[in-house]
């Protein structure tokens, strides 16, 4: 039956406490034996032979399997020696502070040590809480100063997200920023549910556009606008219920979708066929060319009808 990985660090640390101890009797063993030597008067150059038995600990853990470490972040930096091991995650590890020796003035190096720290805090488990210098390193997210952020109509996670990259992109653009600069802004676009999907990605996707881009887009195609053809505007008929003001508002934001409308004439047609009976038999054979026409005439016809004064 296999050992709990837990149970045998438990074990190799007890053992190295035991090694210490050992060696630190046998120490102070041959600390007596060489004044017993001192005071009988044997030669000091020439003591008898005495084996004390020295028993190393066990090595510190370079890469511990509980880390994980990706390739390009093996060999960034190197391991400081004398930083005793602790148990995490079933492994025994470095603690991270400390650990390392970086250049600050190194921004590829900042950057890569910025993922390392997030890497060793989440092997410490799923809910431990990001440090406030986590995410990008100083050098990559500091913005010019006096920066104001421009508005941007916020994302809440119901809106088209084409619609909203164009708007983002539209605002950036112009600005003087770098790239890494411009892509730290987008998470501030965000509001609600888009807020907890952005704060739960990767860093390696918030870093790159294309993979950002990409992302947001799957993450809410499904709210994204359907073209509207002719033929559904022309079955777009008034409720039994609903007002004519209500309808020719219902009925124009459902144009307003479409990229190639008809003319405003023949617009003006597919709302008046798609009146109340009534109402179609009364405005059916006026002249009726724009939407300031028909919503005019329109609204008097129905107060017409509602008081009996047309029947």
């Amino acid at each position: 039956m296999a050992q709990n990985p837990i149970d045998i660090a438990d074990m190799l640390m007890s053992l190295q406490r035991s090694i210490e101890a050992l060696n630190h009797t046998v120490a102070a063993q041959a600390e007596t034996i060489a004044r017993l030597q001192h005071l009988s008067g044997a030669s000091t150059t020439h003591p008898p032979p005495v084996n004390h038995p020295v028993l190393n600990p066990p090595p510190p853990i370079k890469d511990p399997q509980g880390l994980n470490l990706p390739e390009d972040l093996r060999d960034s930096v190197q391991p400081v020696e004398g930083i005793p091991l602790q148990l995490v995650g079933g492994f025994l590890v470095q603690p991270f502070e400390g650990l390392f020796s970086v250049d600050p003035n190194d921004d590829l190096a900042m950057l890569k040590l910025a993922k390392l720290k997030k890497l060793f805090k989440n092997s410490q488990g799923i809910n431990s809480i990001p440090d406030i210098e986590d995410r990008y390193t100083e050098t990559v997210v500091r913005l010019p100063e006096r920066f104001k952020m421009p508005h941007v109509d916020r994302f809440d996670g119901s809106g088209d997200p084409m619609v909203h990259i164009c708007l983002f992109l539209n605002v950036v653009k112009p600005m003087d920023l770098t790239r890494a600069q411009k892509l730290s802004l987008f998470g501030r676009t965000l509001s609600g549910v888009a807020v907890i999907w952005y704060s739960k990605l990767e860093e390696s996707v918030k870093q790159s556009w294309e993979e950002l881009a990409k992302t947001f887009i799957t993450q809410y195609s499904y709210n994204m606008q359907i073209e509207i053809t002719t033929g559904e505007l022309e079955a777009t008929r008034q409720e039994p219920n609903e007002s004519f003001v209500a309808f020719i508002t219902r009925w124009r934001a459902k144009a307003a979708m479409m990229t190639n409308r008809p003319l405003e004439k023949d617009q003006v047609r597919m709302v008046v066929r798609n009146l109340h009976r009534k109402m179609l038999q009364k405005m059916i054979v006026l002249p009726l060319f724009n939407f300031k026409d028909l919503y005019e005439i329109g609204v008097q016809v129905e107060d017409a009808i509602k008081q009996g004064i047309i029947v």
